[in-house]
Parts: structure tokens; sequence; C-alpha cells
């Protein structure tokens, strides 16, 4: 029998299914996912994977190598990247549900990602739902086209996700701070050359200002990260 499952998740946001030993990863290009099984009761299992560190050597390299490019791509597209704290994946969904297949079956599983509250100064865990489309599982009757099914949920903590967050804000903020002290030094340079030296000191000037601001963003960045962190470390 075919037990086909169709995911509405966040952009970008795989996720894992597993039954009978079988895994199949859902990612954005392919929300749909199809298993062959027999009659019987599975246990469906649906679950985030804990996030890997992004600061490798390796991911260091690549960063100063295309630094500039990637600090003048972001800024021609004007990427805004300073409410990185509100959405990151903070918790990992685990998501178990008992299905009963007498026929082929379809599931719609949609869920979100966790929300950081500002007010509260805690996380809102995502939502999740499960449905059992037409012909359901669970239910003898057809009235119902889309009923809910019962699962079992477990938020994990994932701060690892939350580090990454801030790591791909500090990694564009870098990129655009080179661009910008890469063109000011230019401008030094010709300066000094030229012998102009009001401008050489307004260049001079403003790579200090620069530098200044790029590390009170870090500095808060930083603040920010380590009260995102708080709540995810008293979690039990």
């Amino acid at each position: 029998m075919k037990l086909t499952i169709h995911i509405k998740a966040p952009e970008n946001e795989p996720l894992l299914v597993t039954i009978n030993g079988q895994t199949q990863t859902s990612d954005t290009m392919n929300r749909t996912l199809c298993f062959d099984l027999p009659a019987g009761e599975h246990t469906v299992e649906f679950r985030q994977a804990l996030s890997k560190s992004n600061f490798t050597p390796l991911h260091i390299i690549l960063f100063l190598i295309f630094m500039l490019p990637l600090g003048i791509l972001r800024s021609l597209l004007m990427a805004d990247d300073v409410k990185w704290w509100k959405s990151p994946l903070a918790y990992c969904l685990k998501v178990q549900s008992v299905i009963r297949l007498e026929q082929d079956t379809e599931l719609a599983f949609a869920f979100g990602r966790p929300q950081y509250s500002q007010t509260q100064k805690a996380w809102q865990m995502p939502s999740c739902q499960l449905q059992a489309r037409r012909p359901s599982p669970r239910l003898p009757s057809p009235e119902s086209s889309s009923p809910e099914l019962p699962f079992t949920v477990e938020y994990l903590p994932n701060p690892q996700g939350v580090q990454n967050a801030w790591t791909r804000y500090l990694s564009s903020l870098l990129a655009v701070f080179s661009v910008a002290a890469a063109l000011m030094g230019w401008l030094l340079w010709v300066a000094v050359q030229n012998g102009v030296w009001l401008a050489a000191a307004v260049c001079g000037g403003v790579i200090i200002a620069l530098l200044l601001v790029l590390l009170y963003l870090i500095i808060g960045s930083r603040k920010k990260l380590r009260e995102l962190l708080i709540p995810l470390a008293h979690k039990k």
C-alpha cells in the first residue's frame, strides 16, 4: 500500500520522515514523500535534524576568498539581516503518530518555526498539524475530508541553530564592511599619492567611523545571542 505525505514547511527547512526504518528527507525541492508499506499499524516520525556548526576552517577560508564579492552582492541587493534573531531554528520538532493502513492513504503535515518574543524574553514553540486526507486511515466515516490525527510532539533545544544564524549575520556584516573599507582605503591611497591631505584625513576618519560602527554592531549582536541562548540552556 502507498502512503503519501504532503509537507508544508518554512522555506529552506528540511524535514526527516521515518517509517519502519525507512527515512526520507523533504526539502524545498521535494515536499511530497511516498512510502510503500504493508497493511496494519505504523509509527510515523517527523523530525528536524539538530544543526551542525557552520563555523569551520573550510567555511572561514571560503568566506575570506569571496568576502568582497559577497559584500558587493549584499550591498546591491540591500540585504537586511538585522532581525536575524527573530526566528532562527532554536528548537527542533520531533513528532510521532500511529496510523492504521487499510488502503492507499494521504497525510498532510504542516509545521512552523519557533519565534522569539522580545517582550517576554522567551521562545514561542513552533506549531504543527497532522491531517489525514480522504480516505482516512483512522476514521471509517468519509464525512470529514481532512480529519486531524493525534500525535505526540517533543521540542528539542537547538542552540547551534541560533549560533549559526548569528554567524551568518556576522559574515554578512563583515562582508559589507570590507567593501566600504576597501573603497575608502583606495580613496585614501589616491589622496595621499596626490598630496590632497584634507581628503586623506576625511577618508581616514570615515574608515575609523566605520570600524567603530562595526564594533558596536558586533557587540550588540553578541549580547542578543547570549539573551537568546539563556532560555535554551534552562530548557529541560
